[in-house]
């Protein structure tokens, strides 16, 4: 009884089924602008009350359930534990940020006050109706998103869990800042890298270019200085060679080796000293190797895949950039959908407390 009382306070069915679609939201349904202080924290607060919400309603599920719900042969009961915790105080952080400039909003000092804010939904005007129910569909989505990679710790790294503490995800930044980042490339030139970097200049923006050993080959045989001058006041990164795989640590250093020998090749550009694993699968033993920093994301756009539209994704980044408050989004310069949505997110949010950090300042954090 307690269990189904709980759900109807929170508006939640936990009725999720595996196989969900990626979850995306369509931002129109939410009627004010986020083009200002007090709009985009309004907003934020409701997505991360939301978000807590179906966070809350996941506790309730029995362990032997979650195999099911997440279309996995097993769990790792306690990653998902660890990922809530976790989870419920970087809401905490956010909701306090997001209410530190509002006179009248609940001021909640702690994680369990924050989870009896949380047990009170608030009572919303009916023109926010078509938007509430379709931001609890992203978050019981997202959330599922989450915990599927939460639940195949330790067994499949990711960017969901560091391995050390020299491991940046975006949770680093302060409130507000959000950092750019790009993997895939570099592509042909006058390729979709190239519709990327120039989509960023335009904006007076960079972002942080995650590199792959063999198409970064192909370009420096043809014209380092092009090459270069693509890539502009960005900067440039590792995202490995093909074969860098954490299964095989010899094999990982030779090709990660070979990375570094090419990215040194391109003349001008800012070089950062950071590896991104592809996928996010890292070992602890590549901590401090070869690269000083590996580097992961919080904010995944989701932009290669196909179901979604250029602005479903830039929705699906918004709302997260509403809930997290902070951040390393992770788009793909390998596709075309990066170029057509930054232009109208760094619009939408150019007054809002949003800060895109310069990637060149970003080793400072």
């Amino acid at each position: 009884m307690v269990r189904i009382v709980l759900l109807l306070l929170l508006g939640v069915s936990l009725s999720v089924a595996y196989a969900e679609p990626v979850a995306t939201l369509d931002r129109t349904l939410w009627p004010e602008s986020l083009a200002s202080h007090p709009g985009f924290n309004a907003a934020s607060r409701l997505e991360i009350r939301n978000f807590a919400g179906e966070l809350m309603a996941s506790e309730l599920v029995p362990p032997d359930e979650w195999p099911q719900r997440l279309g996995l042969p097993r769990v790792d009961m306690l990653a998902i534990d660890h990922y809530r915790a976790q989870s419920w105080l970087r809401l905490l952080a956010a909701f306090q940020a997001a209410s530190r400039e509002c006179r009248n909003c609940p001021q909640v000092r702690n994680v369990e006050e924050f989870r009896q804010l949380v047990m009170r939904p608030p009572t919303l005007p009916a023109r926010l109706q078509g938007w509430q129910a379709e931001s609890r569909h992203f978050h019981a989505r997202y959330l599922q998103e989450q915990l599927t990679q939460a639940a195949q710790l330790p067994l499949f790294s990711s960017e969901m869990n560091t391995l050390t503490s020299n491991e940046l995800t975006g949770f680093e930044l302060m409130d507000g800042e959000f950092l750019l980042s790009f993997e895939g490339g570099p592509t042909l030139a006058r390729g979709t890298t190239w519709r990327t970097a120039r989509a960023l200049a335009n904006a007076g923006q960079n972002g942080v270019f995650f590199l792959s050993g063999e198409p970064l080959a192909q370009r420096l045989q043809s014209s380092p200085e092009a090459l270069a001058e693509e890539y502009g006041e960005n900067c440039v990164a590792s995202n490995g060679m093909p074969s860098t795989s954490p299964s095989d640590l010899e094999n990982w250093r030779d090709g990660v080796r070979q990375s570094r020998r090419l990215l040194n090749a391109i003349p001008v550009v800012t070089q950062l000293p950071w590896f991104r694993p592809p996928s996010g699968q890292s070992a602890s033993e590549m901590d401090g190797q070869i690269f000083e920093r590996i580097v992961l994301w919080n904010i995944d756009s989701q932009d290669m895949e196909a179901d979604l539209s250029a602005r479903q994704v830039a929705d699906r980044v918004t709302t997260l950039m509403l809930l997290w408050r902070k951040g390393i989004i992770r788009w793909h310069d390998s596709g075309p959908k990066a170029a057509v949505v930054l232009p109208g997110l760094f619009q939408a949010l150019q007054t809002s407390p949003v800060r895109w950090v310069d990637c060149r300042t970003f080793a400072d954090h």
